[in-house]
């Protein structure tokens, strides 16, 4: 009797595509505020912000060569972006609170490339991420209930809390690899808007 367990198959890598975010002055001080709260927060680094276009899981390695060539080509029919960002929301509401984000204007070409993206992956025989894009920064993750009063009190307040604005140039293809310590990001590929 015959078994293919053991059998090496496809590498699967975990992926997604995002734009990053600077890491500001004005955003360093929303998560330190964030902690002021109380809550148990897992605040993302600084080197992980980004607003992700679509998450697409655990893809075969043989795949990701024809995933850079529509980033790619995606990318070169948009100009820069120009994002606002103000005001804290939370997922997947306020009243329970999983994930704390920033939102943002000016998103409207990042929500065309979204669409766009989900069509071509959707072509690949890839999943795209069916809840779609909503354009939002996360900060903080919260790890337990302990001490989410405070954080509540914060949202509910409905601060407009202006924090600047950022410009988004390139389109990224990122690998995600989970750690204890948190996921650790790399970038696969990186293809500049406008650029043809």
């Amino acid at each position: 009797m015959s078994s293919d367990r053991g059998r090496p198959g496809p590498l699967a890598i975990r992926v997604f595509i995002s734009v990053d975010m600077d890491p500001t002055e004005k955003l360093m001080e929303m998560q330190e505020i964030l902690s002021s709260s109380g809550a148990d927060l897992r605040i993302v680094p600084p080197e992980n912000l980004h607003v992700t276009l679509q998450f697409l899981g655990d893809v075969d390695e043989g795949k990701i060569p024809l995933l850079k060539e529509i980033l790619t080509k995606i990318a070169s029919k948009y100009r820069p972006a120009e994002l606002s960002l103000r005001g804290l929301g939370a997922f997947p509401s306020n009243s329970y609170i999983k994930v704390v984000w920033v939102g943002m204007e000016g998103a409207g070409s990042l929500t065309d490339i979204s669409r766009e993206l989900g069509g071509e992956i959707a072509r690949l025989g890839l999943k795209t991420d069916r809840k779609g894009f909503r354009p939002h920064l996360t900060l903080a993750r919260v790890r337990s209930a302990q001490n989410i009063g405070g954080l509540k009190d914060m949202l509910a307040r409905n601060d407009p809390w202006e924090l600047g604005g950022q410009t988004v140039m390139e389109l990224k293809l990122k690998r995600s690899v989970l750690t204890p310590g948190g996921p650790v990001y790399s970038d696969l590929e990186v293809a500049r808007l406008g650029q043809l």
